[in-house]
């Protein structure tokens, strides 16, 4: 996993963390002015250009702990495939946690698919 925060810095880095990418996980915070901006940019270059299927992909938009109201953020229809998870580590950490989880099995089942029907192919090939 890699933190590519938005920091210009970790631009030039992108190519580097993108490459043999299988998922992305995203995580911001939609109490914070523009993190929606950040997040289409990461989505853009991290799932559009390396043609990553939404469904693996998950975003969590984390509330800093002890916000007063926690509202449901508002993403573009650039999102509208991916799955939304809210948090706040203080009050659902098993809540991320599951998530989580649930997360990285799914990815590992699509990409043990991925591998037998590439090898498959392969054999079929012969």
């Amino acid at each position: 996993m890699w933190d590519v925060s938005g920091d210009p810095k970790f631009e030039s880095c992108w190519s580097a963390i993108a490459k043999d990418t299988n998922g992305v996980i995203f995580v911001y915070n939609p109490d914070q002015p523009n993190h929606d901006k950040d997040l289409e940019n990461w989505y853009n270059y991290f799932v559009e250009n390396q043609n990553i299927k939404e469904s693996a992909c998950i975003i969590f938009a984390h509330h800093k702990p002890g916000a007063n109201e926690r509202e449901r953020s508002v993403l573009s229809d650039t999102f509208k495939k991916i799955h939304v998870i809210q948090t706040n580590i203080d009050d659902d950490g098993d809540t991320l946690r599951n998530e989580f989880m649930n997360y990285l099995t799914q990815l590992l089942a699509a990409m043990t698919d991925k591998r037998e029907q590439e090898e498959l192919s392969i054999m079929n090939n012969r």
